[in-house]
């Protein structure tokens, strides 16, 4: 007898042998569907714990479709289950080690959340929410889209709207191809439910980024012929399918931004250094008139007594000094 509890409140926490033994019929179940073979004292030895504590079972099928917990009922059966399961959990950590071996990489965790079940849509039916949910989601974005495109809205407000529902069904395609690789290997992981959440929304706003904000033909320099091929909506489908290439594109225009926010800057530093340096040169040259028109005086003054050959190398100098030379 094995224990289904996909419909039923869970049980308080149960004892690890316990658990070990559900994880070991999970793996033994997909093992055999897969046609994978199992030695035979490991279908011995597990065929055995677990008929020896399919009477508790029964009584922890019964407690969990209470609706309110009976925790001295529940005492007395992890009491049991202790009891039956204490001498056998060496046993079952081999079973589990050797089942581990044969079903990687799935794990008991992620062969419980993608097991098949009847009546996919049924309430109470906990099978992959998540995918469910992007199927349901996928569905209503393709619809939405279609009516959003039948001229029921005005122009102005039907093409945005057509564009994010648009950049919704792009986004669901890919998760939803993401995801399937995982479900068919038996390998989905529900820790990563947020990450696909988490995609998709990246992909709408990243879609409608593409195709409602950014002039792609401008920025990426493509030709009229090719971009006239795709429509603003094949655009945003593209976009929420791939939000790694809108990135690329947003990286692209901050790049442009800043070499064009670093030229603006180079420039201005440029044209003030040059204006310093010619205000510096006229300065300096004012300066130099100043004492010129002052030692001038007193060489032609001295021209007459002193050693002709000094006042010619005293107006030399001058006229060096004048000239920057």
């Amino acid at each position: 007898m094995k224990l289904k509890n996909d419909d039923q409140r869970e049980f308080s926490i149960l004892p690890t042998a316990y658990k070990l033994l559900v994880d070991c019929e999970q793996m033994a179940d997909y093992a055999m569907d897969s046609g994978k073979e199992l030695p035979q004292w490991l279908g011995k030895s597990l065929v055995e714990i677990s008929s020896s504590v399919d009477d508790v079972k029964k009584e922890i099928l019964d407690l969990q479709s209470l609706e309110e917990p009976d925790e001295q009922k529940e005492t007395k059966v992890k009491m049991k289950l202790n009891e039956k399961l204490k001498s056998r959990t060496g046993d079952l950590s081999r079973i589990y080690n050797r089942l581990a071996e044969i079903v990687a990489p799935a794990t008991p965790l992620s062969i419980k959340f993608t097991k098949p079940s009847v009546g996919f849509f049924k309430k109470g039916k906990k099978t992959i929410p998540i995918i469910r949910t992007m199927w349901l989601l996928s569905l209503f974005f393709l619809i939405a889209l279609i009516v959003s495109r039948l001229d029921v809205l005005p122009t102005d407000i039907a093409v945005p709207v057509s564009l994010f529902f648009a950049s919704g069904l792009g986004a669901f395609f890919f998760s939803l191809y993401t995801a399937n690789k995982y479900v068919v290997s038996r390998t989905f992981d529900p820790k990563y439910v947020t990450f696909y959440y988490n995609r998709i929304i990246i992909g709408i706003l990243s879609g409608y980024i593409l195709a409602n904000i950014i002039d792609v033909k401008a920025l990426l320099n493509i030709s009229e012929n090719v971009f006239t091929q795709f429509s603003p909506y094949v655009i945003a489908i593209l976009g929420g399918f791939s939000a790694d290439a809108v990135i690329k594109v947003l990286n692209r225009i901050v790049a442009m931004l800043v070499t064009m926010v670093e030229g603006n800057a180079k420039e201005l530093v440029k044209a003030k250094e040059d204006e310093l340096r010619t205000k510096f040169s006229a300065d300096l040259l004012h300066l130099k008139l100043n004492y010129s028109k002052e030692l001038l005086p007193i060489i032609t003054e001295h021209e007459g007594t002193a050693d002709e050959e000094t006042v010619q190398k005293l107006k030399e100098l001058m006229n060096k000094w004048i000239s920057g030379e």
